[in-house]
């Protein structure tokens, strides 16, 4: 835990299952005719991405509905706050907007240090 402190990242071994991330992914690719590039991205050119608004539970439904993997992936990310808080003290909140991102061919990742 004192990696958070220091370097701002922590890693929770076993949070999301080899099983479930594949499922999630072949779901994800599924969704690749939704996602959009603006073209203009500096930190990640070229990738795919939209965004699920998840804060009506009628959204909610519709995603355990019909992509069950990604659903729960997106689930245990949101629990993912609750673990931290109260082993480091912190107070965390969950946005209730998902991006969904794919990297095709020819697309570069570059982590994000502004949040």
């Amino acid at each position: 835990l004192q990696t958070l402190f220091a370097e701002r990242l922590v890693i929770v071994d076993g949070a999301l299952s080899e099983t479930l991330t594949s499922k999630a992914r072949d779901e994800v690719a599924k969704l690749d005719v939704m996602m959009t590039t603006d073209g203009v991205d500096l930190c990640n050119p070229k990738t795919k991405k939209f965004d699920l608004e998840l804060f009506e539970s009628h959204n909610r439904q519709l995603l355990e509905a019909s992509y069950p993997g990604l659903s729960s992936c997106v689930n245990k990310l949101f629990n993912l706050p609750e673990l931290l808080c109260a082993q480091l003290g912190l107070s965390l909140r969950v946005p209730q907007t998902v991006m969904i991102t794919s990297n095709p061919i020819g697309a570069s990742y570059r982590r994000h240090f502004d949040s």
